[in-house]
């Protein structure tokens, strides 16, 4: 170890620095520099004797100074780094103010810890959070925390607008998909019963909507009531993305439940164009139009079949067929039909010995077995007096047999502009945005079960996830040449979780000296300091 003393000059402006320095040896014999401290605020006094210490002049080194505490520090100080980097300090707002560090905080510690705002000030004893983002732990509260989410749900228009600036411009494809959250508690006035995506019955939930850019990087989140309709939450977003963010020609890409004629026609009116799919029962409809040209022989396994629309020439039809989503619907369906028959046997059973008679009850149990399981389409029974009969409707099961793995793709983008193959492939891109949902679901940053009852603190939970996600999705980019060393199964060594592992086991220690407190850093390992140059972050210089 040694003292490294910088001068820089700047203009008339003379700066100076005072670091602790180590020297090593890489992995190719190189000698590198590794700081410990910055050094440059301690009285020069306190300098000249770790200068000594150093130099082995006196019978006591730093090391046998025992530290006073020992926090994690590499995690916190890698994602804060990124968040950096991405100029996402700046863009949530322009001023280093108490409230924005918090907000980076509840954003570090959703990457790395997940948990609730309560949990995060427990957590500050652990790490290194306050040396890094500069803040004193013990003059934070939850009222502190709450604080800071209500300026930066105040900001978020501002900075997804920004962020939409950076990551879209006029002409490209915006993604667009919802799903839901559900709640515990029953106070919150946005939460409302609805389709749960989660299979959580009997829970109130909320509506998400997420936009991304081609990459699958998020761009702008909205919550909505959790009863609103998908289709319903597309007139906002064309709006503000031609109102607030001021893009003139986009191509909007969105599931099957957002192609509703009027959301076509606000899409065209804003000069946007399109891509999504048919639901099931349009396709179904378009066959049974002989006039229609989309018919069931045409839908080909090997190549996607292009038609135009005969009344509109400029809306495209992609006829595509997976053989394998085709397995995959045949075999549950049949599961499904062998549930159903299962309990109408058993109702067939009850009328023949006489423990179920009335009519109206034989007819309520037999229409409630075939919808449980919603093939009610494909079943047709007779009730009478002390009789009950059921038969399968063989037409309607061969047609759903042939359109087992079909889909169609529609959109109005010119085939100069995107060919068959790009149509389809973009809106498989959406999947994108549904691994973008499970991240922040479920698999890592936890947005659910929500707590907050009040609905600004619920749209700035769940924007603070969003930016948690934008973080989490370019420290993942960032990787991903560590990822493709990766075994597969039981041979796999690196997950994101093993990668924030490896960097929280690096630590700050504090040690008092005099009076003063001195702070070093442990030296990366070989693995860790591959991780930290891949992330871009010059530890521990932060």
């Amino acid at each position: 170890m040694f003292i490294k003393r910088n001068v820089k000059k700047s203009g008339s402006k003379v700066y100076h620095s005072t670091l602790l320095v180590e020297g090593y040896r890489d992995e190719n014999k190189k000698v590198r520099h590794h700081v410990l401290s910055n050094l440059s605020k301690l009285p020069e006094n306190l300098v000249q004797l770790i200068d000594d210490w150093c130099k082995g002049r006196p019978n006591v080194g730093l090391e046998d100074i025992p530290p006073k505490s020992s926090r994690e520090f590499g995690a916190i100080a890698a994602v804060v780094s990124v968040i950096k980097s991405l100029g996402l300090d700046k863009i949530i707002y322009s001023r280093n103010e108490p409230w924005r560090k918090l907000v980076l905080l509840m954003i570090a510690a959703r990457v790395i810890k997940q948990g609730s705002k309560l949990s995060i000030i427990p957590w500050l004893k652990d790490t290194a959070a306050e040396s890094v983002l500069g803040f004193d732990r013990s003059k934070i509260d939850a009222d502190d925390l709450y604080g800071a989410m209500d300026r930066l749900l105040e900001r978020q228009p501002a900075i997804q607008r920004k962020l939409a600036r950076e990551s879209l411009e006029d002409g490209c494809l915006i993604f667009y998909d919802v799903t839901s959250t559900y709640f515990e508690g029953e106070n919150c006035l946005i939460a409302r019963f609805g389709y749960n995506r989660d299979g959580k019955k009997g829970v109130l939930q909320v509506v998400i909507g997420l936009m991304a850019d081609m990459e699958g990087r998020p761009v702008g989140v909205e919550v909505f009531e959790g009863n609103v309709k998908d289709s319903s939450t597309v007139e906002g977003r064309i709006k503000q993305l031609k109102h607030d963010y001021g893009f003139e020609k986009l191509i909007f890409v969105g599931d099957r439940g957002m192609s509703t004629s009027g959301n076509i026609e606000r899409l065209e009116k804003a000069g946007f164009r399109y891509i999504s799919a048919l639901t099931h029962k349009a396709i179904l409809a378009k066959i049974e139009d002989l006039n229609n040209p989309i018919q069931i022989g045409l839908f080909d396994e090997r190549e996607i079949v292009e038609i135009m629309d005969p009344e509109k020439p400029h809306i495209r039809y992609c006829l595509c067929k997976n053989p394998e989503t085709g397995r995959r619907e045949t075999a549950t369906r049949e599961a499904l039909m062998k549930k159903t028959e299962q309990k109408l046997e058993a109702i067939e059973h009850s009328v023949a010995r006489g423990r179920l008679k009335k009519r109206d009850k034989i007819f309520a149990r037999a229409v409630k077995s075939v919808n449980s399981f919603k093939m009610s389409k494909f079943y047709e029974f007779e009730v009478e007096a002390g009789a009950f009969s059921w038969r399968v409707k063989q037409d309607m099961l061969e047609r759903e047999r042939q359109l087992d793995g079909c889909y169609v793709i529609v959109s109005d983008v010119s085939s100069d502009k995107l060919g068959k193959e790009e149509l389809v492939q973009n809106y498989k891109r959406l999947r994108q945005v549904e691994s973008a949902f499970r991240q922040i679901k479920t698999v890592q940053l936890e947005i659910r079960p929500v707590y907050h009852w009040r609905p600004d603190r619920v749209r700035s939970h769940v924007f603070l996830c969003m930016l948690a996600y934008l973080v989490q999705f370019e420290m993942l980019k960032r990787l991903e040449p560590l990822f493709d060393k990766n075994g597969k199964g039981k041979h796999r060594v690196w997950t994101f979780d093993t990668v924030l592992n490896r960097l929280s086991s690096l630590r700050e220690e504090e040690r008092e000296i005099n009076g003063h407190l001195l702070y070093t850093h442990t030296i990366p390992d070989v693995e860790q300091s591959e991780i930290l140059k891949l992330l871009g972050v010059d530890y521990p210089n932060l």
